[in-house]
């Protein structure tokens, strides 16, 4: 092996196993010794990405794109920086385009154009991408989460189920799924089923805020309130600042006849309010769906 081989090969290694800026390091170097590689860029860039370095990572994809730019995996890659960097939308979806020109069957660049489409309310559009990417790839576990999510927001409850178990099948141990689905049962008010789902998310994760928030409030529903404060003090525990906890545990001791403590946790709460400046946060969404995040490769 030669010794730009050996330098490539120690970068790709250090990538693998997480260590993204010994993989910057030893990228340079590779890089210093191969410069119209344009594998090298477009891996030092997903290292850089991984740092949250998003404009560094930017410029790598410019200069892999330059070098060759017939490979899709450069535009998605960029337009998932970009996303997160905040550009604009259709800058970020020419790239998202440009991958899918090139690659028409690219699930992983259908799930980033659905998933960003969802974002800007474009939901007939994030369904077909959604439906096209699962038919290529029928085990992709996050575009069944993702287009369960478009399902709530057109209020196709049945269909939403069915993708976050077709996700709990494919992935048993992620507890996003299972609390998900625990929080579409909840809308349709069906009590037990939210709270088998949300108590497995706790099983798997035991330190998920969400699912014992939503856990609490079915609790409360089914009058456990002592069960309900538990779940509420478990989320305060985990975090301090979540805000609707306080509130949720505020209304549940009035319930409970402690004026004291709902004084205190309301004064709690209006002050997160205040120090976020989320004067709407009693008003907003209750349900909290975790939509999976863009995807890389």
């Amino acid at each position: 092996m030669s010794k730009k081989d050996y330098i490539c090969e120690a970068a790709v290694d250090f990538y693998q196993r997480g260590d993204y800026l010994r993989a910057i390091q030893v990228f340079n170097l590779a890089i210093e010794r191969d410069e119209k590689n344009a594998q090298l860029y477009y891996l030092r860039g997903n290292s850089k990405d991984k740092l949250n370095d998003k404009r560094g990572a930017i410029a790598d994809f410019n200069r892999a794109i330059l070098i060759d730019p017939e490979n899709p995996g450069f535009y998605n890659s960029r337009g998932l920086s970009k996303k997160t960097e905040c550009f604009d939308y259709c800058d970020v979806l020419l790239d998202y385009n440009k991958a899918l020109e090139l690659k028409s069957d690219y699930p992983t660049a259908l799930y980033n154009r659905a998933c960003l489409n969802h974002e800007k309310g474009n939901l007939d559009q994030a369904l077909l991408d959604f439906n096209k990417a699962i038919e290529i790839n029928p085990k992709f576990t996050e575009a069944y989460n993702n287009r369960a999510c478009v399902f709530e927001d057109i209020q196709d409850f049945s269909s939403a189920i069915q993708d976050y178990t077709t996700a709990i099948s494919l992935k048993p141990k992620n507890p996003i799924f299972y609390s998900n689905r625990g929080c579409t049962y909840e809308t349709l008010g069906d009590s037990n089923f939210a709270y088998k789902d949300f108590t497995s998310a706790i099983s798997l994760d035991p330190y998920y805020a969400i699912a014992y928030q939503h856990r609490g409030n079915i609790r409360c529903h089914l009058s456990d309130y002592q069960g309900a404060l538990e779940d509420y003090n478990m989320v305060i525990e985990i975090d301090k600042n979540y805000g609707r906890a306080y509130h949720s545990r505020a209304t549940l001791q009035s319930l409970m006849g402690k004026t004291k403590e709902f004084e205190k946790d309301m004064a709690t709460f209006k002050k997160l309010q205040n120090e976020a400046k989320k004067a709407d946060d009693l008003v907003k969404e209750f349900k909290t769906l975790m939509f999976l995040g863009f995807k890389n490769n």
